[in-house]
């Protein structure tokens, strides 16, 4: 989801953070447009019927706020099982392509991993089997007004392809780790189970790709680019999927001492940021440096770039420690911290880089190109796993 940039937590459902990122309103949009604007799908299907433009917007936005209460229902029921199974999850994030689940790290088995994909598409489907029998019952039995039975129909339908596409053996796509889960429990190698998995998605995607420049060959614009915008988003997520597995596969067992960078170049509270900049940010080349007392214990971190917040004037007589960020648990570990850990972090940090403290005191530095760099590396090395 980082591609897409920082997403904002709304609510907690069962625990879970539920986080919309910037990118879900355009779908919302989108949806809401599709189905409201004249020629729109809610304006065929009710053709004949006298219904004014501005309860047709209403339908439109009560269709898109269904559907995504639907996607998160399918996400909510993946999370609820991963977290039985003993896999952390971060949250669910809405976003232009639906909804994702956040897991912290791969099913702990191939069961579990069955199990956890299997429920999203079997709830999808019973939320459409819900629909479609309201829709009957409000149609055929209650007479129901037509502006009603519409929502319901277009709901049941949608949460039927909310199952089938997501069915499709497309890794990271439901359908795509149920294969994985097949492939994993066969070899018993989670590794390889992966790459097979990851290269059939991969091929999906590009079979979605050519068909979005089919479409568009065919005056299908709309339906082309979209297509084209789902087939590279599944490419995309199936190596990134991959990636993910490598690393954990790599760096797990290991700790942050052997990846740190030691003594590290630590500045003094007390020393001008006229005297940083010339003796530490311009030799050095480091975006971020810790802080410390006189004692030597680390009291925060600065990064290269803060000199440029204050005016210059006041370089030659500002301390760093009025311009350095405290010290906070969100930027330190500990030699024997786990590197996946540490590389999750170091993900979000600013900088891309975390201080190494032992008894209070700074012992290294480790950045994310340094654990990027040892996993290419055993990569190159060791390209079966």
């Amino acid at each position: 989801m980082a591609i897409f940039g920082r997403s904002w937590t709304l609510l907690k459902v069962f625990g879970f953070p539920i986080k919309i990122n910037p990118t879900w309103f355009l779908l919302f949009f989108l949806i809401v447009f599709s189905l409201s604007t004249p020629g729109g799908l809610f304006h065929q299907w009710l053709e004949g019927e006298e219904v004014s433009r501005s309860t047709m917007w209403v339908l439109g936005v009560v269709g898109a706020l269904g559907l995504f209460a639907c996607l998160l229902i399918h996400e909510l029921s993946h999370s609820v099982v991963a977290r039985h199974t003993g896999m952390p999850v971060r949250g669910i994030t809405l976003f232009i392509f639906g909804g994702v689940s956040e897991m912290e790290d791969e099913p702990p088995t191939a069961a579990a991993e069955f199990f956890m994909a299997v429920v999203g598409p079997l709830s999808s489907l019973a939320l459409s089997a819900v629909f479609l029998a309201a829709w009957a019952l409000c149609n055929f039995m209650l007479h129901a007004p037509p502006v009603m039975n519409v929502v319901l129909l277009y709901l049941a339908i949608v949460n039927f392809a909310i199952a089938a596409f997501n069915s499709l053996p497309a890794f990271p796509l439901d359908g795509g780790r149920v294969l994985r889960s097949f492939l994993w429990g066969i070899t018993g190698n989670l590794w390889s189970a992966t790459r097979l998995a990851a290269a059939v998605g991969s091929g999906f995607g590009m079979l979605m790709i050519l068909g979005g420049i089919f479409s568009l060959f065919h005056a299908l614009i709309i339906s082309g680019i979209w297509l084209m915008f789902l087939g590279f988003f599944l490419r995309q997520a199936a190596n990134s999927s991959l990636q993910n597995v490598m690393m954990r596969k790599t760096l797990g067992g290991e700790n942050v001492g052997r990846f740190m960078t030691s003594p590290p170049v630590c500045v003094k509270e007390d020393l001008p940021v006229e005297r940083f900049v010339n003796e530490y940010v311009l030799p050095y080349h480091f975006t971020a440096f810790p802080v410390t007392d006189n004692e030597g214990r680390l009291i925060g971190i600065i990064r290269a770039r803060s000199p440029g917040e204050i005016d210059r004037r006041l370089w030659p007589q500002t301390p760093v420690k009025d311009i350095m960020t405290p010290r906070s648990s969100d930027t330190e570990v500990t030699p024997q911290t786990s590197a996946l850990y540490a590389l999750r972090k170091l993900s979000g940090a600013e900088g891309r880089r975390i201080i190494v403290v032992q008894d209070e005191q700074p012992v290294g530095i480790i950045s994310l190109r340094d654990l990027m760099e040892f996993i290419n590396l055993k990569a190159d090395l060791f390209p079966e796993g």
